[in-house]
């Protein structure tokens, strides 16, 4: 079964689209278990590489393929580049994307 982590703090302003978006995604796939991570400090943050609230991950890996590399962990709010704009919360179409092992189908060209 895939498994679809959002992974937030408390008071994150997106954390309820960036739900909504896991539970599309997770209807559109099927046979996905969400799970709500609360990250509670700085050092929590740095174990368990959290880029911000909220970040969304498939099976422990982040939906945002430009993530890879970043050592930016911590308690921070956290904005998604998708195409010429910035999101709260990543599409719902990375995490079907990530649901079903096609991340790469959206690489951001910098």
């Amino acid at each position: 079964m895939k498994r679809i982590d959002v992974l937030f703090f408390a008071g994150c302003p997106n954390i309820d689209r960036a739900i909504d978006r896991a539970r599309a995604a997770a209807e559109q796939v099927g046979d996905v278990d969400i799970r709500l991570v609360r990250v509670e400090d700085e050092e929590a943050a740095r174990q368990i590489v959290f880029l911000g609230s909220p970040t969304v991950r498939v099976n422990d890996r982040d939906v945002e393929v430009a993530s890879v590399g970043r050592v930016d962990f911590g308690m921070q709010c956290r904005v998604y580049r998708v195409g010429d704009a910035f999101e709260g919360a990543p599409p719902v179409e990375w995490i079907v994307a990530a649901l079903e092992d096609k991340s790469g189908d959206f690489v951001e060209e910098t």
